[in-house]
């Protein structure tokens, strides 16, 4: 499978906006919602509310479209393990529409939901680790995001901020990576377009 870099940046685009929109929406409709101290995850949960939507609109759609846009980084880097690797991350992350029973921690659901957070952001790591040796805007992205992550890690387990503050930071340096890369795919083409175009008007 071929990808164009503004496809597959469109849909790295299209991936943060509606995880983003669907985040501020769905916690708009629940009063007393807060981020702090409220886990992603329980917007899906079995029981909750608007279950149904959001894990359509807040995990299974995103990652769906990340995985094209992970699978559009690898070709645009001639890495083809590098684009699987970041494709898993997508497809992991719209496997986390799986509802959790957060009831019951040991729920075959639950079980699921928590193995397919956990896949996100190995597969994502693997992806980024193969990335980062290199010297090209995509390796420059991927080399800050992970120090982006790893200071998002160190706060979220480092018992200073709520649950909800750690893991949200953690998504933002997901997402930044996601949203930087797309950005720079979508660039890049625009700037192969005009050279195609003075190479033709020299022809």
């Amino acid at each position: 499978m071929t990808m164009s870099n503004r496809a597959a940046g469109m849909m790295g685009l299209a991936a943060t906006s509606l995880f983003a929109a669907a985040l501020f929406y769905f916690a708009s409709l629940i009063p007393g919602y807060t981020h702090a101290t409220t886990a992603i995850s329980e917007f899906g949960a079995i029981g909750a509310p608007y279950r149904h939507a959001w894990n359509l609109l807040g995990f299974l759609l995103p990652g769906i479209f990340m995985s094209f846009h992970g699978w559009g980084v690898g070709a645009a880097r001639a890495d083809p393990i590098a684009g699987f690797l970041f494709a898993m991350a997508g497809l992991s992350f719209a496997a986390t529409a799986i509802p959790a029973d957060m009831s019951n921690y040991l729920a075959p659901t639950t079980t699921a939901h928590i193995a397919a957070s956990l896949g996100v952001f190995a597969f994502w790591l693997l992806a980024s680790l193969k990335l980062a040796f290199g010297r090209d805007l995509l390796a420059r992205i991927t080399v800050w995001s992970l120090w982006l992550a790893l200071a998002a890690g160190a706060i979220r387990f480092s018992g200073f901020v709520y649950p909800g503050t750690g893991q949200r930071l953690a998504f933002a340096a997901f997402f930044i990576w996601v949203a930087a890369t797309s950005i720079a795919l979508i660039v890049s083409a625009k700037a192969g377009e005009r050279l195609q175009g003075i190479e033709s008007k020299l022809r």
